[in-house]
């Protein structure tokens, strides 16, 4: 078939275009990646990006950002919620405590240990009844004194036999286990060994079936929480009931094994985790203030980098999956923004717009500013 001098025209114009876009893309490849930039750490403000198919979403809600456990494996388009609420049900990534881990803050490791590990921290528990892994390894291993202490607050034998008589305390309160638990982290290609501690609670099985038989009971006397207590205890006393591997789960809360396992949720979103810009690479700063909807008043916050805040932002703009992903503006572990990257970021002045706090917004520039002062 002849084509006609029109079709190979326009043939030869798609041609010439794909060929010139591809062209720029290559050009831009070298001009962004000619200069090799080693990681870095984080500081006080902080522009972090999340590795896409992390399994973790930047979630906004009531004009604020916050990272969340995805609904899928999938680390998908930014989630505009209206409301915080829709959202409470995921896990939100404790943003302060993972920066401050990342600075060597042992306390705040062990904060972000227990957050992602699902540890209830409303109530403290009473020091007397926190054993460390060092001493219930102790009592595990026969030491009297210690294991006289252990089985009369968990109110039951390491054998899984309940006590002749029920110990209130005991039926509330058990035992706490304080283990340390240790994360092996590169952070500006330096190895770093992290060590936190975690607390969780352990009381037997019996106990908290007791706990849960009387929860409705009104006008409960010492003689009737006996007798329930009996009722539960006496098939195990008997026989006819099979014992709780007692000794087993405390060893299980000990082993080192499974204390790996709870570096795992922290591991994952620290590695994923990408510290894209900080202060250091923000040569001035400023914003404007300006009327958004009803009635509120909105601010953008105007960055101008350095070269080099320059050249990471442009190089994470051009990575595989930097275009439409969207960074956490964290100021001192507060995420204010969630930035969407939209285009090439080779530019050195940046607009991070409709901020809707100007308390942080001034943070923000008090904290860039004093980083610049001489020490």
């Amino acid at each position: 078939m002849k084509i006609r001098n029109s079709t190979k025209i326009a043939f030869g114009f798609v041609a010439v275009t794909v060929g010139a876009y591809f062209a720029y893309q290559s050009w831009s490849d070298r001009q962004a990646f000619e200069r090799k930039l080693e990681p870095i750490g984080p500081k006080k403000v902080n522009l972090i990006g999340i590795a896409p198919g992390s399994g973790y979403q930047i979630i906004v809600a009531n004009q604020m950002a916050a990272l969340t456990q995805a609904e899928n494996d999938q680390f998908g388009m930014p989630d505009d919620r209206s409301g915080m609420g829709e959202v409470s049900g995921r896990k939100r990534i404790p943003i302060r405590e993972l920066i401050r881990s990342l600075q060597g803050d042992e306390a705040a490791f062990s904060e972000l240990l227990m957050k992602m590990n699902d540890v209830d921290q409303s109530t403290l528990p009473r020091p007397e009844i926190v054993w460390t892994a060092a001493d219930l390894r102790k009592a595990l291993d026969g030491d009297s004194e210690l294991k006289a202490k252990l089985e009369s607050q968990l109110n039951m034998t390491l054998d899984g036999v309940p006590l002749p008589q029920l110990s209130k305390d005991a039926l509330f309160d058990g035992i706490w286990i304080r283990t340390p638990v240790t994360m092996e982290v590169t952070i500006a290609q330096e190895k770093r060994t992290l060590t936190g501690f975690i607390q969780r609670p352990y009381r037997p099985s019996l106990l908290r079936a007791l706990e849960e038989k009387i929860r409705e009971k009104f006008d409960l006397t010492d003689a009737l929480l006996a007798g329930y207590y009996r009722e539960l205890a006496q098939p195990i006393w008997d026989g006819e009931a099979p014992k709780e591997s007692i000794r087993q789960h405390l060893e299980s809360r000990i082993d080192t094994d499974h204390l790996g396992d709870l570096t795992a949720a922290p591991q994952r979103i620290i590695q994923d985790s990408e510290f894209v810009i900080n202060e250091e690479h923000i040569e001035s700063v400023s914003y404007s203030s300006y009327a958004g909807g009803r009635g509120a008043t909105l601010h953008d916050l105007k960055l101008k980098l350095t070269e080099e805040g320059r050249m990471r932002l442009w190089q994470y703009s051009r990575k595989p999956g930097g275009m439409g992903s969207q960074l956490l503006f964290v100021v001192d572990g507060i995420p204010i923004a969630a930035p969407r990257v939209t285009t090439d970021l080779s530019g050195r002045e940046v607009t991070i717009r409709q901020l809707p706090d100007e308390g942080l917004v001034k943070d923000a520039i008090s904290l860039i500013e004093g980083a610049k002062k001489p020490s």
